[in-house]
């Protein structure tokens, strides 16, 4: 059994390095227990759970999208970045809140002509849970669920087009929606006193809606309503517990999209 757990856990860090380098979170404190400690100020504690803040930033280099047969090439890539509310009940259970920014890119290939679009940096915001299912006792293994949804409501700063740059860009719609749920495997590994490491492994199924018009000169251009291309993807990462109130996340996601997020969260 020592040896399977062994290979599970080469296998996450294998898998989390080239999705690095390729380069909505699923993990953050994929332990919903954790961190374990009191708070800084115990301000958020009470008797039914503890209040936890903390900051994502999220890089996406590739998604691709579905345009149809009038649109090919489509393939979203940006940035997140958030700042995180979140308060845990009974150590099973952790709804959550995120508001930020964002700037997200699009290009597709329309009439035969490559588009890139370059979003601003609009405002983004995301809601989920996460949820504790059961622990393997024998083996330290931890499953646990989460959902989420999360949006982004911008403008373009300007769109190349063979070659040629236009920033007199009017009526322009742009707006990204993205919702996922999946299942992630944990376990805990302590390495000094006060420090521990939880690496993990999931799968999920995300989608990934895009509505995009905007007008140049007198030419409406844009691929309108798209979706995602592939639906089903592989989450790898890891926490990092450090004292008692502290945690930093380091996260890859791949097949579906092609990204890494980084976060710390802080019990207060």
């Amino acid at each position: 059994m020592k040896s399977l757990l062994l290979g599970f856990m080469v296998l996450s860090i294998a898998l989390l390095a080239p999705a690095i380098a390729m380069a909505s979170p699923m993990g953050g404190e994929v332990d919903i227990a954790t961190p374990r400690g009191e708070g800084l100020l115990e301000l958020g504690k009470t008797e039914y759970g503890m209040l936890k803040v903390g900051f994502n930033a999220d890089i996406v280099t590739e998604r691709e999208m579905d345009g149809g047969p009038d649109f090919t090439g489509a393939e979203l890539s940006g940035e997140w970045y958030s700042g995180t509310i979140s308060y845990t009940l009974a150590d099973r259970f952790e709804p959550y809140v995120r508001l930020g920014a964002a700037a997200i890119d699009l290009e597709w290939i329309e009439t035969n002509v490559k588009r890139e679009a370059e979003g601003d940096m609009g405002f983004a915001w995301e809601v989920g849970a996460k949820l504790f299912i059961w622990e393997w006792e024998d083996t330290g293994l931890r499953f646990s669920t989460q959902g989420s949804y999360r949006s982004y409501d911008g403008d373009y700063d300007q769109i190349t087009m063979a070659d040629t740059i236009f920033t007199d860009i009017t009526n322009a719609t742009y707006d990204v929606e993205e919702w996922q749920v999946g299942l992630l495997v944990s376990r805990e590994f302590d390495m000094a006193d006060q420090v521990s490491i939880v690496p993990y492994v999931g799968v999920k199924y995300s989608d990934c809606f895009v509505d995009s018009r905007l007008t140049v000169g007198s030419a409406i251009i844009g691929p309108g309503p798209i979706s995602s291309d592939d639906t089903v993807g592989v989450t790898v990462g890891a926490d990092l517990l450090i004292e008692e109130n502290l945690a930093v996340t380091i996260e890859g996601r791949f097949v579906d999209e092609t990204a890494v997020s980084t976060g710390c969260t802080l019990l207060f």
